[in-house]
């Protein structure tokens, strides 16, 4: 629930239960498989549902910053908005909406998938060469700073001291990546679990470039 973007994950799982477990499950034990899972994930994401009508009167299914968080990495002007800054940076950019008469959470969020999406149409070039970009910035492994520098807080963390750097090799997605990658290498021999964990990681580099 507290990054509602890791859904495409969860439409992956749904994928491999429907799909790739074709070959060893019955289809009523997919059915039945693939009809828990949505349920379970529908029950989850009901309560925040809920929640945010209770509260703005407003069906948010789980949280409207999708919108603005899709806007931040997508649009012509990527390294300013990416780089906003809390309080006045921020509030100026998330009452856009507002100043063109735009009301209500939800109306919001859609707002501003909408200029990315007309930004996207319009220059699909620059799109594409920014979706690169990310993608990039992804697999370096170096943390990419948002509105919080998490390398200059190492001076005040041991824990991050000892668990975040770059020298060389970055810390730790330098000795992560790696791994995952082997285990994905050694996973593609089972059928069942195997396609799996690639449909897991293809959603979360996804998740990475998209946003």
């Amino acid at each position: 629930l507290a990054r509602p973007e890791i859904g495409l994950a969860g439409a992956g799982i749904a994928l491999w239960i429907a799909i790739a477990r074709g070959r060893t499950w019955p289809a009523t034990l997919r059915l039945r498989s693939l009809a828990l899972f949505l349920g379970l994930a529908a029950v989850c994401t009901m309560t925040a549902t809920l929640h945010n009508y209770h509260a703005e009167r407003d069906w948010v299914p789980v949280s409207y910053n999708g919108g603005v968080n899709f806007y931040l990495g997508n649009n012509a002007h990527y390294d300013q908005t990416v780089n906003a800054r809390p309080y006045f940076e921020w509030r100026r950019l998330a009452r856009q909406p507002v100043e063109h008469g735009i009301i209500g959470a939800s109306a919001q969020s859609a707002w501003f998938f909408q200029q990315s999406i007309a930004w996207m149409a319009t220059h699909p070039f620059d799109a594409v060469h920014l979706w690169a970009r990310k993608l990039g910035l992804s697999l370096r492994g170096r943390e990419v700073m948002r509105n919080e520098d998490l390398y200059a807080a190492r001076g005040d963390s041991a824990v991050l001291a000892a668990l975040l750097w770059v020298k060389g090799v970055a810390v730790p997605f330098g000795v992560i990546a790696p791994l995952a990658a082997i285990g994905l290498w050694v996973g593609r021999r089972q059928r069942r679990e195997g396609p799996l964990l690639w449909l897991t990681a293809l959603a979360a580099l996804v998740t990475c470039v998209a946003f």
